[in-house]
């Protein structure tokens, strides 16, 4: 939640998904029904029916539920300023033993083509046979745990490193997060890190997709987008076209120095 605060600074990211106590109790019928009737219209709308059905049965239903969604049009909310809001070290205090860091980064978000590069960077980062996770945790045992993670938007996110470490040694973590990325900035990664990577999330995509609610959940979410809706089935093309110098790339685009931000979360 403190990167979030920070990171996304006046954009609703900024904030937890529920909402805070005192912007709950400031909703009321007026505004809801006011979202309600901006969201649910006909442009921003997709129904995906699966499972058994028959197709003259259910086309009728489906005429009589699509005539009650009004016609109108709906447009994207636009980000607004760059991202992070600041790149300033920031910390934060909490009641609590050990200290978590994080460092933040521009992402490109999901409808981009640069994406795919963010994926492998964010499996590589994770892997827990890692350079990362190896530098941190086994080789010089300064973190509980250690990983990286996205958050995207439609054409924008965040890429984050994280760890959970004694308050005393936020500064070595910071320094081996540094290290690691510069590694990949001047183009260290090998090939075998890249083809780990690669099939992982080639394993994790074919498990993902054998039930037809899955399958359904990322047709409907392609369709909003505006993406090839069965867009699975060139994801491994898709994946196996990317090299190292790729990644390289993307690092040197948005996971560079000046486009950091940092936040400590220490005991009181």
């Amino acid at each position: 939640l403190a990167l979030r605060k920070h990171f996304f600074g006046d954009h609703p990211f900024a904030f937890h998904p529920c909402g805070t106590v005192e912007s709950a109790s400031k909703l009321d019928e007026q505004s809801i029904r006011k979202l309600h009737k901006e969201l649910l219209v006909g442009s921003n709308a997709v129904i995906v029916i699966t499972g058994d059905f028959e197709e003259e049965a259910i086309l009728p239903q489906l005429e009589n539920l699509l005539e009650k969604i009004p016609a109108g049009g709906f447009e994207r909310p636009k980000t607004t300023g760059n991202l992070p809001a600041t790149t300033k070290q920031v910390d934060e205090k909490l009641d609590r033993e050990q200290a978590v860091v994080l460092e933040a980064y521009p992402d490109v978000g999901v409808h981009s083509d640069d994406t795919h590069a963010a994926e492998l960077l964010d499996e590589i980062l994770s892997d827990m046979a890692g350079p990362l996770f190896k530098a941190v945790r086994e080789d010089r045992s300064l973190a509980y745990f250690v990983g990286a993670s996205r958050l995207l938007a439609y054409d924008f996110g965040c890429f984050c490193l994280y760890a959970g470490t004694h308050p005393d040694s936020t500064g070595e973590v910071y320094a081996c997060f540094d290290q690691e990325l510069q590694r990949i900035r001047d183009g260290g990664l090998s090939k075998e890190e890249l083809d780990a990577a690669r099939t992982r999330l080639i394993v994790h995509s074919r498990f993902s997709l054998q039930s037809p609610s899955t399958r359904a959940t990322k047709a409907s979410l392609n369709a909003l987008y505006g993406k090839p809706i069965m867009d699975w089935l060139t994801y491994e093309e898709r994946l196996m076209k990317l090299t190292v110098d790729d990644l390289t790339a993307f690092a040197n685009k948005f996971l560079c120095p000046e486009k950091r931000l940092r936040v400590s979360v220490t005991p009181n």
